[in-house]
């Protein structure tokens, strides 16, 4: 199931969230909502499967916007966030990932996995779970 919120102008476009924890959604929604200056538009999603699916669609449905900044949860049931990085870097194109900046959402400290992401350049930073304003605005600064 997806959930859209539109806001208000922003840094980013379209900042997309995949997280199963619904708690966790709910607080992310409330924070996107403090802080409409920096999302025009935000998409939470539940799963990798549903995140792939949107941004394949993305791709031939001019009224589905890429994402700019994806939240990704690290640890979710079919497919983690771990899985989700290598479909996203194996089914699409260098240029549309380029425009886009990822960060992990996770309730754990950081790891060697989370670690090597972040070196290779595949996820720019990290952040614990539920994020908060303060998050937001350091993804400023990255």
């Amino acid at each position: 199931m997806e959930k859209k919120q539109n806001y208000s102008c922003g840094s980013y476009d379209l900042a997309m969230i995949i997280d199963d924890d619904s708690l966790s959604s709910f607080i992310n929604q409330h924070i996107f909502q403090i802080n409409k200056n920096l999302f025009k538009d935000s998409v939470i999603l539940p799963s990798g499967f549903s995140a792939i699916d949107y941004l394949k669609k993305s791709i031939v449905d001019v009224d589905t916007k890429w994402p700019d900044i994806i939240f990704l949860d690290i640890s979710m049931p079919a497919v983690d966030g771990f899985e989700f990085l290598k479909i996203y870097e194996n089914e699409f194109p260098l240029s549309l990932r380029q425009k886009t900046e990822i960060y992990f959402i996770t309730g754990s400290k950081l790891d060697s996995a989370i670690h090597s992401y972040i070196e290779k350049g595949s996820v720019k930073g990290y952040f614990e779970k539920p994020l908060n304003e303060k998050a937001l605005k350091k993804v400023l600064d990255f």
